[in-house]
């Protein structure tokens, strides 16, 4: 049975972040340069400058705790509820169908095949058909600077799971999944996004004891965290 998928690059095109902020009834006033300002209902704020929605480049930015991103992290905020419910939600209320494009994406490094793939075959949400592992974390972001600069689509980054993270262990990193042969998550690899933030690559710390497991044993051979960090060089 062929699985639903929902474009999140088609729909913030389709849906302006202006648009949902009135859908959320959010207590906004607009300023002479476009932008939207008002106080920050996520954390509950005072301030009413501290929430800045530039409709124009489709995001948000809250000068307190809450960071920024497009309008479906916002929505995901103000709601409290996960990216993908958030951009269901938003798709419901907005009236935009299921994405029906075939267009080609990369190939993952996994896949065996030589040709290219469409983006109905990857998941939304970063994760595997295997049932076993780590669950994949859904505080991940594809809307940030340092994912650009990498050169990753958006549809490559939710496809493969990859975004950068606002809080947790791998806090202010573009976050990896490391899997094992069989698609189980085991954790996730950080890569640093500024000058001061060592090491350069953060791995977990209980990696060499994932991937010595005896399910792991019995499919392929040991690798040693160095051996792993050998497939994540950083090519300056």
């Amino acid at each position: 049975m062929a699985s639903s998928f929902l474009d999140f690059a088609a729909l913030k095109q389709a849906v302006s972040i202006e648009a949902v902020a009135e859908w959320l009834q959010l207590d906004l006033k607009k300023q002479s340069n476009g932008q939207l300002r008002g106080c920050c209902v996520m954390h509950g704020g005072s301030n009413d400058r501290e929430l800045v929605i530039t409709p124009s480049k489709g995001l948000f930015f809250c000068f307190g705790p809450c960071g920024g991103g497009d309008l479906i992290k916002l929505t995901a905020q103000v709601l409290k509820v996960g990216t993908k419910e958030a951009a269901q939600k938003i798709a419901d209320h907005f009236n935009f169908g299921n994405s029906t494009s075939k267009e080609q994406v990369p190939v993952p490094s996994h896949r065996t095949s030589s040709t290219s793939i469409t983006k109905e075959e990857l998941p939304t949400d970063g994760s595997s058909p295997q049932a076993n592992g780590l669950k994949p974390l859904d505080h991940l972001t594809t809307d940030h600077p340092a994912i650009e600069a990498l050169g990753l689509s958006v549809a490559v980054c939710t496809a493969l799971g990859i975004g950068y993270a606002q809080k947790g262990v791998m806090r202010g990193r573009v976050a990896f999944p490391l899997r094992l042969p069989d698609g189980t998550l085991v954790g996730y690899q950080g890569l640093a996004t500024s000058p001061d933030q060592a090491p350069l690559l953060l791995f977990p710390k209980n990696l060499d004891e994932k991937m010595s497991a005896p399910a792991v044993a019995k499919e392929a051979p040991k690798q040693s965290a160095d051996e792993m960090r050998k497939l994540f060089r950083v090519v300056g």
